[in-house]
């Protein structure tokens, strides 16, 4: 556990559990600040009963630091260079189910190169470069039973390990000459699609006179919403819904939020409740099932009970409660702007337009999300059309332009091929097809970047962003219209 402010309660069950079970907790912090809250009330001695069956490593003192972290035989992987501990190289580590590990490292350092010696708990470990997908090995030694590897990291360079990694054969040579079998621009959404989503973070604030204001961001309208009143504050979002939409096709539409705390939702006059034990991307996004509560044309969401109150003279004082947070729709809808999107640099788009549900598109032409119907859509989509093939009697292969995803797979005939990622998006097909028509489908990974943004930067994708890139408090860098990166497939 590294310092925090607070926990949530399912992460407080957790660990409780963990230990209970005969777990190891590590409290790593400055032994004064431990966490107090749990979902953002003030639980200092369930949490001092947590901490009290953990272990304490006092951050501050280095020496103490580093002998706890040995004594418990938790350095299984150190970084160093020639003055000691490097810091700067940042790691994880997945294990796989067949055995396998991937040990990930980044320079976080932007300005500096580092030579530095990994040792890792392992007998053998070879570097693989994903731009080529090709094993490499780098000069290394075993020592005390760990393996020594020496590796030069550029600014902010990563390199990718593998452990039990088995070089691939090359493709067999059946035929002196493989064809490229020619996709279709027309692609069918498949219905094994994860479900779309749009993004709420404009609001109205209900003023101390009763009327609403002008829209705003939510992080902002907290600042109209604290202070002296005489009647309790309120957001209201709205959703706007095409009038030939149909909405009985968009599913069981959920509403999820962000906000840390429990408030109460009003959906067109109705009040929702949190439906228990659900959640949607991370435990802190609470679900609430609304499908039935939407019309045609313009909905209001209403949030209270955002605030904590203090009786004073002259009305009640109203104090932040919980950090105020995002909300979004999740259902089988189309997301469109009213305002045309357009072409930007490195791979971007940006509208000025509000959004309006729609029927969830069917098809795409040439494959790219964004700018049909899917512009905050995160997860995986899968894409599919039919292909037909007269000669049979040649090796065929199937190449995409590099996707606008994190990774593809290609299935032909429902035989799924391997996952393709970084480049070299081609695929030998010749097993799979056959005479006449073939089916195709390409399912992709998209990422998160166009869910939880930033989407309001005043410079479009600069080579990082950070917590202030999220935030509408320095007007120089933020602008109300949308960016986001290109997804799916290149035309």
């Amino acid at each position: 556990m590294p310092w925090l402010y607070g926990l949530d309660r399912y992460t407080c069950e957790l660990l409780n559990e963990f230990v209970d079970q005969g777990g190891r907790l590590a409290l790593i912090c400055d032994p004064a600040k431990t966490p107090e809250f749990i979902e953002g009330r003030y639980a200092k001695d369930e949490l001092d009963a947590l901490i009290a069956k953990a272990q304490k490593a006092d951050i501050n003192n280095e020496e103490v630091f580093t002998r706890f972290i040995s004594e418990n035989g938790l350095d299984k992987v150190t970084i160093s260079e020639r003055n000691g501990i490097c810091k700067c190289i940042h790691y994880n580590v997945k294990t796989y189910d067949d055995g396998r590990k991937a040990y990930f490292f980044v320079n976080m350092d932007r300005e500096n190169a580092h030579r530095v010696k990994i040792t890792l708990n392992e007998a053998e470990a070879k570097e693989l470069l994903v731009d080529r997908m090709e094993y490499v090995s780098h000069p290394s030694v075993i020592r005390d039973g760990k393996l020594e590897l020496e590796v030069i990291f550029e600014p902010i360079e990563s390199h990718l390990f593998v452990v039990g990694a088995e070089d691939e054969a090359p493709l067999a040579e059946r035929y002196r000459e493989a064809i490229t079998t020619r996709l279709g621009s027309k692609w069918k959404i498949s219905k094994a699609s994860e479900p779309n989503c749009l993004l709420l973070e404009y609001c109205n604030v209900l003023a101390n006179d009763g009327t609403w204001s002008a829209p705003m961001h939510h992080y902002l309208s907290a600042q109209r919403a604290f202070g002296v009143r005489q009647t309790p504050p309120a957001l209201r979002y709205t959703v706007n819904i095409g009038d030939d939409a149909d909405i009985e096709s968009f599913g069981d539409v959920r509403l999820v939020s962000e906000f840390k705390l429990p408030v109460t939702f009003t959906v067109n006059g109705t009040v929702v409740e949190h439906a228990c034990g659900e959640w949607w991307f991370d435990h802190g996004f609470k679900v609430y099932h609304i499908g039935g509560l939407l019309k045609k044309s313009t909905n209001e969401i209403v949030v209270t009970d955002l605030c904590t109150e203090t009786p004073v003279d002259g009305g009640v004082r109203y104090s932040n409660r919980a950090e105020y947070g995002n909300m979004y729709l999740v259902g089988n809808f189309g997301v469109f702007s009213n305002k045309p999107y357009i072409e930007a640099t490195k791979k971007c788009v940006y509208t000025d337009g509000e959004f309006v549900l729609g029927n969830r598109p069917t098809e795409l032409l040439g494959g790219e999300l964004v700018r049909q119907g899917h512009p905050f859509f995160a997860g995986t989509v899968v894409l599919e059309q039919d292909v037909d093939v007269d000669n049979v009697d040649v090796e065929r292969h199937i190449k995409l332009a590099s996707p606008y995803a994190a990774y593809a797979i290609v299935s032909v005939n429902g035989n799924r091929g391997k996952l393709m990622s970084w480049n070299g998006f081609e695929m030998d097909i010749t097993p799979f097809v056959t005479k006449g028509k073939n089916h195709i489908e390409v399912e992709l990974a998209i990422g998160n970047r166009n869910l939880l943004g930033p989407h309001h930067l005043q410079v479009l994708e600069e080579q990082g962003s950070g917590p202030r890139d999220f935030y509408p408090f320095e007007p120089s860098k933020w602008q109300k219209r949308y960016s986001f990166v290109k997804a799916g497939l290149d035309e």
